[in-house]
């Protein structure tokens, strides 16, 4: 609809109820019509050419993710006093395939990352480097036979530096073993392979 251009068909539009000044300004909403012939416009968003006004909503209330709502976009309010804070959230596709909500600001500096050294079988500790947030590892090791072994866990220094401990779970090299830096709902933001040695 051109809310710039009055409708004499439409008391509504007709009567420029909605101030415009020619910036093309495009409002979602619904409209409702009522049995005595009345109408009324329910505006959620107003997006104009300098920005977007969305509604600021609660993380409770939103609605779950799921494949049916990809890309869905929505301002959540997170935190209580000092620490509450507005944050763009989409819903998304992680690599394990579920879908999750994510911090559009969080994504874009998405830096977390872990480069693992060969691991050694008697070795106590898997090690490496890491960059950015990392809290959290799982470490995946499938065998021919399809025997999966699941661990988490892992220490993250202040050098830039990780180790997971990870002694007698292996006792051969023929296992195709990953590691997963997990998000806070243990979503999969980045997996690396790690080379073995006997």
């Amino acid at each position: 609809m051109d809310i710039n251009k009055p409708d004499a068909s439409n008391p509504i539009l007709g009567q420029r109820k909605i101030l415009d000044e020619g910036q093309r300004t495009l409002i979602i909403g619904r409209e409702y019509r009522f049995d005595d012939y009345t109408q009324t416009l329910a505006i959620n968003s107003v997006v104009k050419p300098a920005g977007a006004i969305l509604p600021v909503q609660k993380m409770a209330d939103l609605e779950r993710a799921s494949v049916n709502n990809v890309g869905k976009v929505a301002f959540v309010r997170e935190g209580t006093g000092a620490a509450e804070q507005d944050n763009l959230m989409y819903v998304k596709k992680c690599l394990d395939g579920t879908h999750q909500w994510a911090r559009v600001q969080s994504q874009i500096v998405y830096t977390e990352t872990v480069t693992p050294v060969k691991y050694k079988l008697s070795a106590s500790y898997i090690t490496g480097t890491y960059t950015g947030n990392v809290k959290k590892l799982r470490v995946t090791a499938t065998n021919s036979a399809g025997t999966v072994i699941n661990k988490q866990g892992g220490e993250f220094l202040a050098d830039g530096t990780f180790r997971f401990y990870y002694k007698t779970v292996l006792n051969n090299i023929n296992y195709d073993v990953t590691l997963q830096v997990l998000g806070a709902n243990d979503e999969i933001i980045y997996k690396t392979g790690l080379e073995l040695e006997a």
